[in-house]
This record gives C-alpha cells, sequence and structure tokens, in this order.
C-alpha cells in the first residue's frame, strides 16, 4: 500500500488533468447558469405578473359605448412628444386622427426644449438623471411618466393614431394597453394627476438609470416597456394587500385588452410603423429568444465535447507519462542489475 504523503501529490495530479477547465470556459458556465436562472426566474415572474393583469382587464361591458362619461378621473388632454415640432409625414397621419377625433380636447406636442425647461422647473431634482441618459429614447419615455403624473390625461406615441374618440376611458383612474407576448405597453398611457403609480414610476427612474452594454436592453430596463412592467407588477401586488373585497372592483390601474388596443371594430388606436429606437441589438436579441432552445442546446453540447477533449487529452497525457515512468524505471532496474553483477 502507498503511502498517503505519496498518494496526495498523484491524486492532485490526476485530478488537475481530468477536471481541467481553462478559465474562460469557467466563465462561460458560469453565464449560461446565470442566464438560465434569470430565465427560470423571469418566466415565473411573468406568470404571476400576467395573471394579475388579466384580472384587470377591461371588458365590454366596463367601457361605456357612447361620446360622453359621466364620472370624469383622465382629463380630456392628449400629450404626444417629439424632438421638434416638424412631424414626420410617415406619422403625420395618425397624429392628425386624434386631432380630428378630439376638436375640443387640449392637445400638447412637447418638444425637447419645452420637456427640459418643464423638467427643471417642475422636478429639478430630476434634471442631473434627465440629462444623463445616453439616448434621447430614455429621456422621452421618463417625460411621459412626468406629464401624466403632473398633467394627467393620456399619452399616445406618434404611431400610434386615434381610430375612436377616447370619451369613454376617461372615467377610470389609470390605463395601460395590453401587449403581445406579455406585460403591458408604454406607448400609450393615461391617468389622473397626481396618481400614485405614475409617482412610482417617477421616482423608480433614478435607482434604474443604468446601462446595459448595447442600446435596446439599456432602454427597456432603464426607462422603457420592461422598466413599467417591474414597477406595475410591484404596485399591483402591493395594492391587492392594502385592499378588501374586489381587488379587480377597486384597482386604480386597469388594462386595455388587444380588443380595445389593436385592430378591431373595438379598437379606440390604430398603429402604423414605429418602434424608431431600436437598433441590430433588437434584432439580435430577438433571433436569440426565438431560437434559445436551440442555441442553449448547442452551447450545451459544445461545452460537453470541450470537456471531453480536455479530458481525453489529459488521460492520453498522463498514460504517456506512466509509460515513460515505467520505462525509466526499467531503465534504472537494468543499470541497478548490471551495477550489481559487475
Amino acid at each position: 500500500m502507498p503511502h498517503l504523503s505519496t498518494a496526495r501529490p498523484k491524486l492532485r495530479w490526476l485530478l488537475t488533468r481530468l477536471l481541467y477547465i481553462p478559465r474562460g470556459l469557467l466563465l462561460l458556465l458560469i453565464l449560461l447558469l446565470l442566464l438560465l436562472t434569470s430565465l427560470w426566474k423571469g418566466y415565473q415572474y411573468g406568470v404571476a405578473s400576467e395573471r394579475l393583469l388579466q384580472s384587470r382587464l377591461l371588458t365590454l361591458d366596463d367601457v361605456p359605448n357612447r361620446t360622453g362619461s359621466n364620472h370624469t378621473q383622465i382629463p380630456r388632454i392628449i400629450h404626444h412628444i417629439y424632438k421638434d415640432t416638424a412631424i414626420p409625414e410617415k406619422w403625420a397621419g395618425s397624429y392628425g386622427s386624434c386631432e380630428r377625433l378630439h376638436p375640443q380636447w387640449e392637445r400638447v406636442l412637447w418638444t425637447d426644449t419645452m420637456a427640459a425647461a418643464f423638467i427643471a422647473e417642475q422636478y429639478p431634482w430630476f434634471l442631473a438623471c434627465y440629462q444623463s441618459y445616453t439616448y434621447d429614447i430614455q429621456r422621452a419615455d421618463a417625460l411621459r411618466y412626468f406629464l401624466i403624473y403632473h398633467f394627467g390625461g393620456f399619452y399616445i406615441d406618434l404611431d400610434v393614431g386615434c381610430r375612436r374618440a377616447l370619451e369613454p376611458l376617461v372615467g377610470f383612474d389609470a390605463l395601460f394597453p395590453k401587449t403581445k407576448p406579455v406585460g403591458v405597453s408604454n406607448d400609450m398611457m393615461a391617468g389622473g394627476p397626481g396618481h400614485p403609480f405614475f409617482y412610482q414610476l417617477m421616482h423608480a427612474l433614478e435607482r434604474n438609470n443604468r446601462w446595459l452594454v448595447t442600446k435596446y436592453p439599456t432602454v427597456f430596463f432603464s426607462t422603457g416597456p420592461m422598466f413599467v412592467n417591474l414597477q406595475l407588477a410591484s404596485y399591483i401586488f402591493q395594492e391587492d394587500r392594502n385592499q378588501t373585497g374586489s381587488a379587480v372592483a377597486s384597482s386604480s390601474v386597469r388594462i386595455l385588452p388587444s380588443m380595445f388596443y389593436d385592430s378591431t371594430e373595438h379598437s379606440f388606436f390604430a398603429h402604423v410603423p414605429g418602434s424608431s429606437w431600436h437598433g441590430n441589438d433588437v434584432t439580435a436579441i430577438f433571433f436569440i429568444w426565438n431560437h434559445l432552445t436551440a442555441i442553449l442546446s448547442l452551447l450545451f453540447f459544445a461545452i460537453l465535447a470541450f470537456f471531453f477533449r480536455r479530458s481525453l487529452r489529459a488521460r492520453r497525457a498522463a498514460k504517456r507519462a506512466d509509460e515513460e515512468d515505467n520505462h525509466f524505471i526499467e531503465l534504472e532496474d537494468r543499470e541497478h542489475l548490471l551495477s550489481h553483477r559487475a
């Protein structure tokens, strides 16, 4: 039986060769594990959030099919945002449609100059964060939350037009449209002035102001749709804890289903091609998401193949080393035998 002191170095030597993983591969394995964990947690969070949103979807019975409402919570104001007053031709039709259907409503087109002055005058505590954003769309996103909180009304993106008058919707406290595949969109929203959810959005912006390598994820999580959805899920969870009785009946945020938001006979809105802030990174992200199973499978088998190859090479090296050691021992034995005979 070999002595323990000589067995331990051999064991360490064997483990070093059999379990050797380069730093790059180890980092890749850790990133893969974090990705899978994040996806699983995101999936669970998304399922829970979808249940909450589904319970707050408006129905045909909730929305009065008439041109007036006796209970007004949302002021009759429509806010738009663009860098200047020269609306691009591709959005002129959608922009004009809301004006034609609401001749008596107040409509405001917020330019970059107006927006900066509004934030500086009314919310100076946020001005540094507002100016620090890398992308213009982040400022546009943030601005809409402040506008609805401050003035109330409807915010509508320039690539979203009006198919019907919005009068039947002014009786709700706050509205967001359902989007596919999950969650809500922030290209249209409405609320009364001082609404607590828009207050929460405003005050969550600074701590979410992070750069996430490329434009799309940075905007998506710092000010855009995912930012809104995460805040909305948190708000609804808290709202449910604080309420008694029917949470849906007393909920201050209601969700417009696709029949009121997409191209249906009941829809209040029409859509034209937009998403002007999307770049090549979103194309790559959507490709990865749509082929996630195949990509993860390929990555998993590639890692296995690489590890197997490393292990095989280590075994071969160990075998060669053993053969060399045996050969050396044989030579030593021969020399020892010859010297003994001599």
